[in-house]
């Protein structure tokens, strides 16, 4: 039997990711659907603009992805995002 109160509990982030009070996050209000259109979006527009912002953008959707909804599309958008940066950068892009 545990020893601890209400008041010993932590309050936050729960083992699921979303906080006490049945309250959503930003990233909560986005599925799948919107992190690969954004990552993808953002991966295109890194080729030729600001490519350490738009493709870390694509990369960080790509990892949502792959850590809360499908493992290969997450993947596939992360390598989709990194390669636009490193292209963006070797073509002087921004």
């Amino acid at each position: 039997m545990s020893n601890t109160t209400a008041d010993d509990e932590v309050a936050g982030d729960g083992a699921d990711g979303h906080t006490e009070g049945g309250e959503d996050t930003l990233l909560d209000l986005f599925g799948e659907r919107e992190f690969t259109v954004i990552g993808i979006v953002s991966a295109f527009i890194a080729v030729s603009v600001v490519p350490l912002a738009f493709g870390g953008l694509s990369a960080y959707c790509g990892y949502q992805i792959y850590r809360h909804h499908h493992t290969k599309n997450g993947i596939a958008v992360m390598i989709l995002g990194l390669g636009a940066m490193i292209q963006g950068l070797l073509t002087g892009g921004g």
